[in-house]
């Protein structure tokens, strides 16, 4: 056996056990995102078509890398020319899919960035308020981008004010009857959840449930507290906004995956190069 034939053998047998691994724990996490569907649901009135054909085409990707990477320590172990020959295929069939997500993403990356601004926008202004909004797919996408993003808005607290929220705010859905009668101090010019730290202090589930009311944030004292001070105090709100934060989000995400994309095509090609050479060094049939 050749020095060459021994570092090929090297490299497609660590390669792939790498791959295995990372395209395991990919899929695995994608399934308990789907699986999960609070994330998906969330995230579907902004029905950015573009960005669900990549999600969807890595994910089928990884499931077929994941197998190819199996099926690759087998061919190692092995050593026959028949799993070789098939180990040389589905990589190469690999290398173009991945190739073909990355230019999709390059290519589209500044469009999807700009369409996610605009269909924010339109959901925004639909928004309902903080409190029991599970049917509500706009205001959950709303909330859900201030709760875990530390953002306050899609442009500022100031933003609200011609929205449903203020407008023609729905009983059960707002904190609008704790101000005033000596309760909270202050105005009621933005919802709770644009409060630093509010993630501190309420659970996401049981806002989008209705397990949390006013009358409940009234009798917890240190809930209720919160509000006083955020309310009664400027600089208790977050100053960043979700047409900020999430573009720049998407931007950092959509470049990790061209980067994703892009070195397992890469050590695609490797592996194709290694495989190339193990069959050329004369393996069984």
């Amino acid at each position: 056996m050749g020095l060459f034939t021994c570092v090929a053998r090297l490299v497609v047998f660590i390669t792939s056990a790498v791959l295995l691994v990372v395209s395991g724990v990919i899929v695995g996490f994608t399934i308990y995102l789907f699986a999960d569907g609070t994330m998906m649901d969330v995230l579907q009135p902004l029905d950015e078509t573009s960005l669900k054909i990549i999600i969807y085409a890595m994910f089928a990707f990884s499931i077929l890398v994941f197998f190819i990477s199996a099926f690759g320590i087998l061919a190692v172990c092995c050593s026959s020319e028949c799993s070789a020959k098939i180990y040389i295929i589905l990589q190469f069939v690999t290398v173009i899919g991945f190739a073909a997500c990355c230019i999709m993403m390059i290519v589209k990356r500044t469009t999807i960035e700009s369409d996610i601004k605009t269909k924010m926008d339109k959901t925004f202004i639909n928004y309902q308020g903080e409190l029991n909004f599970k049917d509500d797919k706009d205001t959950d996408t709303v909330n859900m981008f201030m709760f875990l993003l530390d953002t306050c808005g899609n442009n500022g607290s100031d933003g609200f004010q011609n929205t449903p929220w203020k407008k023609n705010p729905e009983d059960g859905k707002t904190i609008k009857s704790l101000f005033g009668n000596g309760k909270i101090s202050g105005s009621y010019d933005f919802p709770f959840l644009c409060c630093k730290d509010a993630s501190s202090h309420f659970t996401y589930s049981k806002l989008r449930s209705g397990d949390v009311t006013a009358e409940t944030i009234e009798a917890n004292t240190d809930q209720f507290e919160f509000l006083k001070t955020c309310y009664q105090e400027d600089n208790k709100k977050n100053t960043e906004t979700i047409q900020n934060v999430v573009p720049d989000m998407i931007k950092k995400a959509t470049l990790m995956c061209i980067l994703c994309s892009a070195g397992v095509a890469i050590c695609g090609m490797i592996l194709m190069a290694s495989a190339f050479i193990l069959l050329k060094s004369g393996l069984p049939e």
